[in-house]
């Protein structure tokens, strides 16, 4: 029973590090384009978008996203810590995406 278990750990820890490997990630505060102090937040768009618009653009930065049923809710709460700090996502980026995913998976 013991090895089962850490079978399916090392499976889904191997799920997780091939599906993270592509991305390259995106600034979390990129250089302002018009040379002002005050850098552009990568979060300044992220109020006027739905939850599922942010998950959708955001994960296909680098790969194509997993429907939402495709984890459990728990899985997904883990992938989401992952992709947090693959993918550079805001606190408040990776709370939305999870909130979506999580209750769109049960």
């Amino acid at each position: 029973m013991a090895s089962a278990r850490t079978a399916t750990a090392l499976g889904f820890a191997i799920i997780l590090t091939v599906a993270a490997a592509g991305c390259t990630g995106r600034p979390a505060n990129p250089p302002p384009a018009d040379g002002a102090t005050t850098p552009v937040l990568a979060t300044d768009e992220m109020p006027h978008r739905s939850d599922a618009e942010m998950w959708s653009q955001t994960c296909s930065h680098c790969h194509n996203p997993r429907k939402a049923d495709y984890y459990k809710p728990g899985q997904w709460k883990l992938v989401m810590q992952q992709m947090r700090v693959r993918g550079y996502l805001t606190g408040e980026e990776q709370r939305r995406i999870t909130t979506f995913l999580t209750d769109a998976s049960r």
